[in-house]
């Protein structure tokens, strides 16, 4: 302490100045699969995933300011929300707008960094922004768990066509839109053409509409299935994936949560939602906002785990990891899934 002291006086500063505020190592709970069902499905095992919740470092926990900038603030829907510097995505120079900020931060999956896209619901005055992300970023997927309005309030600007619209240098029109209410589905596709380039290219909107702010849906075979429908649809792209409610933090974070744990537990039959969790934090504020939202992702977890379990026999799949090519939903979701199929026409191998 006396040497510390003496270097703080040579360098004209004190011990005041010192920057003192070091996070803690990141929580870790490294699980086997098939322990899940105690933790979602005893009181005990709940009350160690609230408490394990609460744990997890929240608030802001990176710098943003180019978010702070005055040229910036109004693309943020929320003043205490905003993308962190280190992690946020940077447009492209754009003849409309100078600024390179959107309130999107890069979040990575299990297979690669970068796998995920997590941003806001767009405002009026930033639906051009997604689509110059959207199309930057080549993004054929976006995963969207919020409603226009919701009690009563507008959470989400509509920032698609109807048919034909322009978002700055962007032409983009809705070729087809499936509504699912049974499973509170509703898949948009569109093409995209940038003014100057002969290339056309197709984003998917998987749009699950039950989803209720600050909540948890009641059902959950129903998002689990819209996971299995984004995995499915062009399984091999490296695109990242775009998901947003309203504020892009807490149905998004759990959502990617989830569908994070998934891959892993594909893969390795092992799951770690609080590591996770804090990695993601540090790239995204406060995502998952609500203890039940954690909770709600070690369930769908479990449910998968449980449902695939049950067509394993016979099936000559034995191991966990052996069962993308399995199947990973059970009940009515086959014929759920065969619907989506028969009504999506041509557009479903886009």
């Amino acid at each position: 302490m006396q040497l510390l002291f003496f270097v703080c006086l040579l360098a004209g500063s004190c011990l005041a100045d010192i920057d003192i505020d070091v996070e803690p190592p990141p929580p870790s709970r490294e699980l086997s699969v098939d322990k899940l069902d105690y933790y979602v499905n005893s009181e005990e095992g709940r009350a160690i995933l609230f408490s394990e919740f609460l744990s997890i470092k929240a608030g802001k926990r990176r710098p943003w300011t180019e978010a702070e900038k005055p040229e910036n603030l109004p693309k943020n829907r929320y003043d205490d929300l905003l993308a962190y510097d280190e992690t946020r995505v940077k447009l492209e120079p754009r003849s409309y707008d100078e600024s390179d900020y959107i309130n999107a931060n890069y979040i990575d999956g299990y297979h690669r960094q970068k796998e995920y896209v997590a941003t806001q619901g767009p405002l009026p005055n930033t639906t051009r922004d997604i689509w110059a992300m959207v199309w930057q970023l080549d993004i054929k997927k976006i995963v969207m768990l919020a409603n226009l309005m919701e009690h009563g309030k507008p959470k989400v600007a509509q920032y698609w066509p109807n048919d034909t619209a322009c978002y700055g240098e962007l032409t983009v029109t809705k070729l087809s839109e499936h509504d699912m209410p049974e499973i509170q589905h509703k898949v948009r596709i569109f093409s995209v053409r940038k003014t100057g380039s002969p290339n056309v290219r197709i984003v998917r909107q998987f749009h699950f509409t039950g989803w209720p702010d600050l909540g948890v849906p009641e059902d959950r075979l129903s998002v689990l299935g819209l996971l299995q429908q984004v995995r499915k649809y062009l399984p091999d792209s490296r695109s990242p994936i775009a998901v947003h409610c309203s504020a892009g933090v807490g149905r998004t974070g759990t959502v990617i949560l989830m569908d994070s744990m998934i891959e892993r537990a594909r893969q390795e039959g092992v799951v770690n939602f609080p590591e996770r969790l804090d990695h993601m934090r540090v790239q995204r504020v406060d995502v998952v906002e609500k203890k039940e939202q954690y909770v709600f992702a070690h369930q769908g977890v479990n449910d998968l785990y449980k449902n695939s379990s049950e067509t394993l026999e016979g099936s000559g799949c034995t191991t966990i990891a052996s069962r993308p090519s399995c199947p990973l939903l059970v009940m009515d979701f086959q014929k759920k899934n065969e619907n989506l199929k028969s009504t999506c026409g041509a557009h479903c191998s886009a």
